[in-house]
This record gives C-alpha cells, sequence and structure tokens, in this order.
C-alpha cells in the first residue's frame, strides 16, 4: 500500500495487524515489530514523525522515540552549519 502511494490505508491495516500480532504474540515477536515499523513508515509518508510512538511501552515504540530523537538532533546541527536559522 506505501509503494501505490496508499499511506493512509496502509497505516490502517498495519495498526490493526500491530493490534491483533502484540495481542496474540507479544511485542518482541518479529511479525510485531515488522508490522510496527510498516506503520511507522506509514506515519512517516504522512509526515506525522512525532505520531510513529503511538504505542504504550513497547521496545520498538522506545527504539522508535530515539531514532526520532537522534533525527532531530542531527537536523539541527545541519541547519546550524548551513547558517539556517528556523
Amino acid at each position: 500500500m506505501i509503494a501505490l502511494g496508499r499511506h493512509n490505508e496502509a497505516l490502517t491495516l498495519a495498526q490493526a495487524a500491530v493490534a491483533m500480532l502484540d495481542k496474540a504474540l507479544g511485542p518482541e515477536h518479529q511479525s510485531t515489530k515488522d508490522s510496527a515499523s510498516t506503520c511507522a513508515d506509514a506515519l512517516d509518508e504522512l509526515g506525522r514523525y512525532a505520531s510513529t510512538v503511538v504505542q504504550r511501552g513497547t521496545p520498538w515504540a522506545e527504539n522508535a522515540a530515539q531514532v526520532e530523537e537522534k533525527k532531530r538532533a542531527i537536523q539541527n546541527v545541519v541547519r546550524a552549519l548551513s547558517g539556517d536559522r528556523r
């Protein structure tokens, strides 16, 4: 769905998959993590970066928060080095 540009549909399906897999297999199972990654990809395509951390305390959500924090830090450094004062 993401490859087809249908980001909202991809997000809806991936969120449903995460909910079911998390309940059935737990947050550490690779299938749950894969679906969570698809959620993050869809949210990223929709420009909803902060929303990538929507699940309650799951390990992948914590990792996503750390990645997003590092991404913002890098963007700030690049802006500072380029003289961008946003």
